[in-house]
């Protein structure tokens, strides 16, 4: 039979049981082309070429229950054809019971259970050995290379986010290849069960171990939280959404080896074994806790060792500090005995970043003060602050302000000198191109350079000046600057 959706052939017997009110059917149903996305009215579903033997009772979606044997020769599905698939079992409108066997080169997978969503919640009881899926070629995600991903999948759970999940998920052997490389995952398992205070979630993995007790519910976190902050910041309080359900857990996370995640999802961070961040998180009583130890944390950017940091939101105030042995840029580039703490309240904060290298005769004292006006609105206020660089000492006499405002961020008068030398910035970075951002460097000392290594073991003697403005900063990025370099020496040459 054609028709505009695709063509049918059947050898079915047909049965009206009018006792039971039913009607069914049994026997072999081929499709050729059929456009079951809509017929069925689902988007990303398309044609369907099949070959099965079937007993049902029911043609609609919602009233159909059937027991199938056969082939899929394909089935487009997000944009994918999908072939030779093997399908035993019984389906209905939102369950399948049975066993599912894919040779597809893409999606080669066989599967063996449950998957019902008949229910409030759905129900997953399952295996699944993946031998490879490639899903940038299924369209799951974005990649000009090549990709796979295999595993074996056990699923004996129920829910559908992480707050209702009762159960564990296995992943198993898990291995993800991206164009010539393999990056093994081994085991990943997450589980959660009732206790007596809610519930207990825990992940185990050889790069990550999380455990979380209590009542949690993650989809509501980033709302709750801002309801929290509020106290602290009551600008916060017009961006908050009405409160679902209260909140009360504790965290603890492990971090393991992470060589391989990292190397697959953030390369050039390096986080080292028996990294610890834990905590409480009370938002009946408006208590929130985070503690943090590292040995060693590279962001690519800076290594730093030694690295701690405590967050207390106590009643109205939050207070917070940390602290490192070193923060390392380059080899001649660091912060020692860095400490960086404060407080805040009632919309207000301040805190203070210090350092000192005994050995470079580097220090510094940053004090800084600010306000929250509104969500998306902010003042910073650097204080009259002294830095020592290599003997060198620079200092801010006057209050500098930074008002940041969504996308659009204001300096006013920042001042940095030491004796003749100085660097000033004023103005605004934001999406309009007519804005400007100045920067003004006078008599700048370029032999300070070289005791940072910055000029790649060649020697600069001069005094560098600069006028810059800095417009469009968003989109074209356009630098206007005048430059005068007094008494140039390059490598002992003029």
């Amino acid at each position: 039979m054609n028709t505009n959706l695709g063509t049918i052939s059947s050898d079915l017997a047909f049965v009206n049981d009018t006792i039971e009110k039913k009607f069914s059917y049994d026997g072999r149903l081929v499709t050729n082309n059929f456009n079951l996305g809509r017929f069925y009215d689902i988007k990303d579903m398309g044609e369907l070429s099949s070959d099965f033997k079937i007993t049902a009772t029911g043609f609609n979606i919602k009233n159909i229950k059937a027991s199938l044997d056969g082939n899929v020769k394909s089935f487009i599905y997000n944009g994918y054809n999908y072939q030779s698939i093997k399908v035993l079992g019984d389906f209905q409108k939102d369950k399948f019971i049975g066993e599912l066997k894919s040779e597809d080169v893409n999606f080669n997978l066989d599967f063996d259970g449950k998957i019902d969503f008949s229910d409030k919640l759905p129900v997953f009881d399952f295996r699944a050995d993946v031998y490879s899926i490639d899903l940038a070629k299924l369209n799951f995600i974005k990649s000009e290379q090549y990709t796979s991903l295999s595993t074996t999948l056990e699923l004996n759970a129920t829910g559908n986010k992480i707050s209702n999940l009762q159960g564990t998920i296995k992943a198993l052997d898990l291995t993800y290849c991206s164009d010539e490389t393999e990056y093994k995952l081994n085991d990943i398992i997450l589980s959660s069960e009732k206790t007596n205070t809610g519930k207990k979630l825990t992940l185990d993995s050889e790069f990550l171990d999380v455990a979380v007790n209590g009542i949690f519910y993650p989809e509501e976190l980033g709302n709750s939280f801002v309801r929290l902050l509020s106290d602290v910041f009551p600008a916060l309080q017009s961006s908050i959404g009405k409160e679902k359900n209260k909140q009360k857990f504790d965290f603890d996370i492990n971090i393991k080896d992470t060589k391989e995640i990292s190397a697959l999802f953030f390369p050039s961070i390096n986080i080292s074994p028996n990294t610890k961040i834990y905590g409480n998180y009370d938002s009946n009583n408006s208590l929130f806790s985070l503690f943090l130890r590292s040995k060693l944390l590279n962001t690519g950017v800076a290594e730093i060792d030694e690295l701690y940091l405590d967050a207390e939101k106590v009643s109205e105030v939050l207070y917070f500090k940390s602290k490192a042995q070193n923060i390392i840029f380059t080899d001649s580039l660091r912060l020692e005995n860095f400490t960086f703490g404060g407080q805040a309240y009632n919309d207000n904060f301040e805190s203070s970043i210090k350092w000192e290298n005994p050995e470079k005769n580097s220090s510094g004292d940053i004090e800084l003060t600010g306000y929250v006006s509104s969500p998306t609105r902010y003042q910073i206020n650097i204080l009259p602050s002294a830095l020592n660089v290599r003997e060198n000492n620079w200092n801010i006499d006057k209050t500098a302000k930074i008002l940041i405002d969504s996308s659009t961020v204001t300096v006013f008068d920042f001042l940095i000198k030491n004796q003749l030398q100085s660097i000033a910035l004023n103005g605004t970075i934001s999406k309009n191109p007519q804005e400007v951002l100045n920067a003004d460097i006078r008599n700048f000392d370029l032999e300070l350079l070289n005791k940072f290594n910055l000029t790649g073991g060649n020697k600069l003697k001069g005094n560098f000046n600069c006028n810059a403005n800095l417009k469009d900063a968003y989109a074209k990025k356009i630098i206007e600057s005048d430059v005068l370099i007094e008494n140039l020496f390059y490598n002992n040459y003029i």
